[in-house]
């Protein structure tokens, strides 16, 4: 079970975002590991973020890029991953 501080909701760069984007980012934040990584792989974010909608993998792409600064992507083992910046003040 993972914690998500209230602050989250009132974070100039949370409030400056698209609905779309805000729900994603709080998503995320459900999804990573407890470090505050994740398969940066569009068709796996959409599986697990928007299960029952029609989005398509390049919008998925287009939430992940929206993301900017706050997440810092690298390749392990092949594929691309994300690591949240600064993950302990987001979520326990």
């Amino acid at each position: 079970m993972r914690n998500l501080y209230p602050a989250n909701l009132r974070d100039e760069w949370f409030l400056a975002q698209k609905p779309e984007v805000r729900l994603f980012w709080l998503s995320l934040l459900l999804v990573a590991d407890n470090q505050g990584r994740f398969a940066a792989n569009p068709a796996l974010l959409r599986s697990q973020i928007f299960p029952a909608d029609d989005i398509s993998l390049a919008e998925v792409e287009a939430l992940i890029q929206a993301l900017g600064d706050r997440v810092r992507f690298y390749e392990f083992s092949g594929p691309r991953h994300g690591q949240i910046i600064g993950w302990w003040k987001y979520a326990r």
